[in-house]
């Protein structure tokens, strides 16, 4: 089971790399649909997992430990994914419209807030959407590349027996 769920979130993830401008509207929901199956699994089946592992005893300290980790881990990939898309993003939009005389503040702006995209000049908006594109394939590119390193090491699993009592007969 850990391995069709990790599954799901593999090609979930892969297939988020192939969004563009000109995707359906449905397709994303349809892949987050996919890749959230794979995720939500995963998360259950690990805790599974951690808790038929330790003895009864220790079962609360497993599940806080694992609750601990999935908290340090959720924020690290969000830093994570926020470092590749500034840094793509920063990079591209200088690619791009470095050479406009006011590109500083142009590109501070594009980067400061959202709300400054709908006034960005109609010369270069293509650019500056082509730029956030770039930027949020590396995010759904880094995020693939997670996903199937979590996948490899969720082949190295052991397998232990799921008891029925509070005893573990």
């Amino acid at each position: 089971l850990s391995i069709v769920i990790h599954v799901f979130t593999v090609v979930g993830c892969g297939l988020l790399i192939h969004l563009s401008l000109t995707t359906p509207d449905w397709y994303p929901f349809v892949v987050l649909a996919i890749t959230g199956v794979g995720f939500g699994g995963m998360l259950v089946i690990n805790l599974t997992a951690i808790i038929s592992s330790v003895p009864r005893e220790e079962q609360a300290l497993a599940t806080s430990a694992s609750f601990v980790f999935r908290s340090a881990g959720s924020t690290l990939g969000v830093t994570f994914a926020s470092v590749v898309f500034q840094n793509v993003l920063k990079q591209q939009l200088w690619n791009r419209l470095g050479d406009l005389p006011n590109a500083v503040s142009i590109i501070a702006g594009i980067r400061g807030s959202f709300q400054d995209l709908a006034n960005v000049d109609p010369s270069i908006k293509q650019d500056v959407l082509n730029s956030y594109m770039t930027a949020l394939i590396a995010v759904f590119g880094a995020t693939f590349g997670m996903s199937s390193l979590a996948a490899i090491a969720s082949l190295f699993m052991k397998e232990n027996k799921l008891h029925t009592t509070m005893s573990r007969s």
